[in-house]
């Protein structure tokens, strides 16, 4: 009796060691690929990410992301809920469909070989298939982010280097696309009002046009790559020196309401008494103000506002601002 339980346990010990011999592939291969993106896109999530010449950079911003994606994004809760739809029915299906065949395949039957054959085949195909197929999704992404990317920053720099009246409106364009794809609302938004502001100044007095400094400053105050200007004058005039972004303004607030000579609004990055801040409405010149006094939530007096989504209130004597209006502020 103690010898059949001996030969049993050394069976079942040498069946443990083949099983975990035939995984070790793939918790290796778990850690290796895909542990380090898990963890890394874990601390992206909760930090503001700069593509440099060297590299990247992160700067900590706590839950602002995920308040973002909640509160103010209109799409992510529906594409949230789609994901959660498609895993509670793909998820389920794919179980019974491999338990399924896993029992199947370790039968023993008639034309059996045949048919672990067939089945490996095509998982073998549509693996190699698959992988094909994803490789050139990431490549055209990657083709589509990069025109995107360098459209925009071509885009921006137009308005530092070329007359609209004398080099666009001339030559007879009558329409201009900001891309947008890969870049946050407030690009869009600064990078949109500039040029709407710069068309509009020349169709009012073509003859008198001149491109306001404001407005020039603006490009410069959203992540962006170095200017050029590139062919329009000819000569190429291209940066070979650093291919990264450059970003000198950070937003910090987001304007709720105003009321009684004071601001009402809600905290995206850290500012402080004694900070220089623009305020930033649609169709308007950005309001410079220097913060005398920061509120809390409860209307005690704070030297800084340092946590993300933080209610605050500041003095703002001059001018009403609508909801949503921006705050930024100078990283120097």
């Amino acid at each position: 009796m103690d010898l059949r339980r001996t030969r049993r346990r050394s069976v079942i010990e040498r069946y443990n060691r083949t099983g975990y011999i035939f995984i070790l592939p793939w918790v290796i291969g778990f850690a290796v690929l895909l542990l380090q993106p898990l963890i890394q896109t874990v601390q992206f999530s909760f930090s503001e990410v700069d593509i440099t010449a060297s590299g990247y950079t992160t700067d900590a911003v706590g839950w602002e992301h995920f308040f973002y994606a909640f509160r103010e994004d209109a799409s992510f809760p529906k594409l949230l809920a789609n994901s959660v739809v498609s895993m509670l029915t793909d998820v389920p299906i794919l179980l019974i469909f491999s338990f399924f065949a896993a029992v199947l395949l370790r039968k023993n039957f008639r034309g059996c070989r045949v048919v672990k054959g067939i089945f490996f085949i095509t998982v073998i195909m549509s693996s190699g298939v698959f992988i094909q197929m994803q490789n050139e999704t990431i490549a055209a992404n990657t083709v589509q982010l990069s025109a995107a990317m360098n459209s925009a920053a071509g885009a921006a720099s137009s308005l530092k280097s070329i007359d609209i009246g004398k080099y666009l409106v001339d030559a007879g364009i009558t329409s201009l696309k900001i891309e947008g794809r890969a870049k946050s609302a407030y690009y869009v938004s600064v990078v949109t009002n500039a040029y709407r502001q710069a068309v509009d100044q020349y169709v009012a007095d073509p003859e008198n046009y001149h491109l306001a400094g404001w407005l020039a400053e603006e490009v410069y105050k959203v992540s962006h790559r170095e200017y050029c200007t590139g062919f329009y004058y000819g000569r190429p005039d291209q940066c070979y020196l650093s291919g990264g972004y450059v970003r000198e303004c950070d937003i910090v607030a987001v304007v709720d309401h105003c009321a009684d000579g004071w601001l009402y609004g809600t905290q995206r990055n850290r500012f402080a008494v004694g900070d220089e801040v623009e305020i930033l409405e649609p169709g308007q010149p950005p309001y410079k103000l220097t913060v005398a006094e920061i509120r809390n939530g409860e209307g005690e007096s704070v030297p800084a506002a340092p946590h993300a989504m933080m209610a605050f209130s500041m003095p703002c004597p001059e001018g009403s601002f609508t909801q949503g209006t921006i705050i930024r502020k100078n990283k120097n």
